[in-house]
């Protein structure tokens, strides 16, 4: 399908470079700490870069000057930077056990590639999602179903230790599959997918509240420039379509917390796009009560919206 910014602002999606009087507006606070947070590259020299570092950039390089395709660049950045991080997150045989335990409990990450996010076919928070969200990749905070006969999840690595065989229910009681399936029949929504009419899980569905959105192009050398806009808009209508939705799932959740000052008790979610060797980073939040500026084939004007989700300008880096 062909992607405009005008079928996302009719659900109430913005950039918020439409923004009115964007020069003197400023991002809620709580946008401006996870931005510093991800953006922070202040260290200390650590020297030339490593061979696996040069050896990642030879291959970007390849990939762009021999105009490969976008399932290529996927495979790359899945393998050279999302693999690692979930490598470095698990239970893993040579960590310790006070790391390994941590990692089960505390910094475990679940994945997904390609997958539509089927919770969006019902109406949730405002207008209903003309475009169901199928990013391409997604990590996730994990489900736990330790109460099982066979405790999950698992350790992916064989020679790791099994925590599910020794399970500490209490850590994770708030994201355990009983307490969410039940607060999912009062209107909770934590996962994208429709995972809770079933009578137990599959493992593969133990996941929930997405919490980083990645979009990925090609960027082709042999695209004329309106070709190269229209995949760069494509790109960026996908990251905010998904990175929108998840917000809503935060929404949802923060339903009953103690409303702060520009809606801060709602955790805005990160998304990264890729075109090429080109990596830009957003962040999309819940706003309300601001101006848009609204453009499309026939008109174009300011108007108040209520409220909307809204995506910061990106960081771009090459």
């Amino acid at each position: 399908m062909a992607w405009r910014r005008s079928k996302l602002y009719a659900v109430g999606f913005f950039y918020d470079e439409d923004l009115e009087s964007l020069a003197h507006m400023s991002v809620p606070p709580h946008v401006e700490t996870l931005r510093q947070s991800m953006l922070d590259f202040a260290c200390q020299d650590q020297g030339p870069p490593s061979e696996e570092c040069i050896q990642i950039q030879y291959l970007a390089k390849i990939n762009f000057d021999g105009g490969y395709d976008e399932k290529t660049w996927q495979d790359f950045f899945r393998q050279n930077f999302f693999d690692v991080l979930l490598k470095d997150t698990s239970g893993s045989q040579g960590v310790s056990r006070k790391v390994s335990r941590c990692n089960y409990y505390y910094d475990a990450a679940k994945t997904s590639t390609d997958a539509l996010w089927t919770t969006f076919r019902e109406k949730l928070e405002g207008d209903r999602i003309r475009t169901l969200p199928k990013a391409d990749f997604v990590f996730y905070l994990p489900i736990y179903h330790l109460a099982a006969e066979s405790p999950i999840p698992r350790i992916t690595d064989h020679r790791g230790r099994e925590w599910n065989k020794e399970p500490a229910s209490s850590l994770v009681e708030n994201f355990s599959w009983s307490t969410l399936k039940g607060l999912y029949m009062h209107g909770l929504r934590p996962s994208p997918f429709r995972i809770f009419g079933n009578e137990e899980p599959l493992e593969a569905d133990l996941k929930c509240y997405p919490w980083l959105v990645v979009e990925c192009k090609s960027g082709k050398k042999t695209l004329n420039e309106s070709q190269r806009l229209a995949e760069w808009e494509t790109v960026c209508c996908q990251a905010l379509n998904a990175s929108a939705c998840a917000v809503k799932l935060n929404q949802i959740a923060a339903r009953y917390a103690i409303d702060l000052l520009k809606q801060t008790h709602i955790p805005p979610i990160p998304a990264v796009t890729t075109v090429g060797t080109k990596v830009s980073v957003w962040i999309t939040y819940f706003a309300q009560d601001f101006m848009v500026y609204y453009h499309n084939e026939r008109y174009m004007s300011y108007r108040k919206q209520d409220q909307g989700y809204v995506s910061t300008k990106p960081r771009v880096w090459n």
